[in-house]
């Protein structure tokens, strides 16, 4: 395996990570527990002045966006989600051992 096809095993791996830990929050938490958790991230990030133009798109899905769109955001395969799901602001809402989990699996 050359160096660059390390490079891309590595992103695909953390995009797989990503997508699981998302899945994993849909599927203990209701959508409006997601949108006031991670609502209440984006406010704190943004008077820390801790922000992203993902942060931007992620307001707008969680303040006006359906349940789908929150669902397609979060678990899609598309590019858009993806890229999305690198700067999640529902971070904090699964217990470390699940993420140990996750990982462990990604990894395997």
């Amino acid at each position: 395996m050359t160096g660059r096809d390390r490079k891309a095993h590595g992103h695909a791996e953390l995009d797989e990570l990503k997508r699981r830990i998302s899945l994993e929050v849909l599927a203990r938490h209701k959508p409006e527990d997601i949108r006031r958790w991670s609502l209440d991230n984006l406010k704190r990030w943004k008077k820390s002045g801790a922000w992203c133009g993902a942060y931007d798109e992620w307001r707008e899905i969680l303040e006006r966006g359906t349940d789908e769109e929150l669902y397609a955001a979060m678990a899609g395969v598309d590019e858009r989600a993806n890229r999305l799901r690198q700067s999640p602001p529902y971070v904090g809402m699964l217990p470390h051992d699940v993420l140990e989990r996750l990982r462990d699996e990604v990894a395997a």
